[in-house]
């Protein structure tokens, strides 16, 4: 999948409820991309809403695509690098779908106006992320793809690089 399909826009209209009062949803979509996912996760964990809409929790899951890495690690090896490495996902699906590879999402921290970038990789668990500012906080994310498209990415990690 070339992970830039569509996303179709859904409204859900909430009734102002008492304080305290909880809301389920269950959203169930045949694609999402996979930048898209990333883009709802850290506005969930970040901001803690959705538009006007104040979330507490999420649960991401698919049956089709691999789950997250369990372990992420980040650590800054100079004034423009970061390393990366994860725990391998090992899953099968239907028999016949593997892991191809991952790719690493990362992200200035905490600006409102710094956008997703993105590296993958094949055949390892590791990843340097390099050009990036002296001195700069990130966010980074990892998820694993195959034939049938992204997996869901892992929970957030947050590195510094060093002083330049």
């Amino acid at each position: 999948m070339d992970g830039y399909k569509v996303l179709m826009l859904l409204y859900l209209v909430v009734p102002p409820c008492s304080p305290g009062t909880w809301v389920n949803m269950t959203i169930n979509y045949n694609y999402v991309a996979s930048n898209e996912i990333v883009v709802l996760q850290n506005a969930i964990e970040e901001i803690g809403m959705i538009d006007n809409m104040r979330v507490g929790a999420y649960n991401i899951t698919s049956s089709d695509v691999p789950p997250p890495p369990v372990v992420f690690n980040a650590t800054a090896i100079s004034y423009d690098s970061i390393n990366t490495s994860w725990t391998p996902v090992n899953v099968t699906i239907d028999g016949n779908l593997t892991v191809k590879g991952y790719t690493v999402f990362y992200r200035v921290s905490l600006d409102p106006n710094s956008q997703w970038d993105w590296v993958s990789c094949q055949n390892t668990t590791y990843l340097v992320i390099e050009r990036l500012a002296p001195t700069t906080t990130y966010t980074l994310r990892v998820l694993a793809f195959h034939s049938m498209g992204n997996g869901i990415s892992s929970y957030e990690v947050l590195e510094r690089t060093l002083e330049g």
